[in-house]
């Protein structure tokens, strides 16, 4: 639904096998040379995730509306900042909303409604950026032009 995703800095697809350490004699002047081992990732995402910058509305549990912007969406949860450096702790749940544009959807707007929890708050220069996982999603089509 949202095109190709951003395999830019993602990790997405790179699995590199675990090497033990090796020792190699008759390096430089002599010395013992120690190759590092490979160490192997895994991406621990379950769905891709999208690049995309769109305006999002985020209520707490106290029912506390705040404007963020999102910096990359999955069907499983959302990368966004906050304007505003508030005390959000992972585990708070969240309701957020907002609004795929046709551009991105292939057709007409979709309302993204979903109820999530934040598993991991970056704060800097007074900046908020939040991680949430969603646990429910509402995708709510717009209707199409008739004719």
């Amino acid at each position: 639904m949202f095109g190709e995703p951003s395999m830019k800095g993602s990790g997405l697809g790179r699995s590199t096998p675990s090497q033990p350490s090796k020792r190699e004699e008759g390096g430089a002047g002599g010395d013992t040379v120690v190759s590092q081992p490979r160490v192997e990732r895994h991406e621990r995402r379950q769905a891709g995730r999208y690049s995309i910058f769109l305006p999002v509305i985020v209520h707490t549990a106290r029912q506390q509306s705040r404007n963020a912007r999102s910096k990359n969406v999955s069907t499983r949860g959302v990368y966004l900042f906050l304007e505003s450096d508030d005390n959000l702790l992972p585990g708070t749940e969240l309701d957020l909303t907002l609004t795929l544009p046709k551009e991105v959807t292939a057709g007409a707007e979709v309302l993204v409604r979903a109820h999530g929890r934040a598993v991991r708050v970056d704060k800097s220069a007074g900046r908020l950026g939040l991680a949430v996982v969603f646990e429910t999603c509402d995708f709510i089509r717009s209707p199409s032009p008739c004719c």
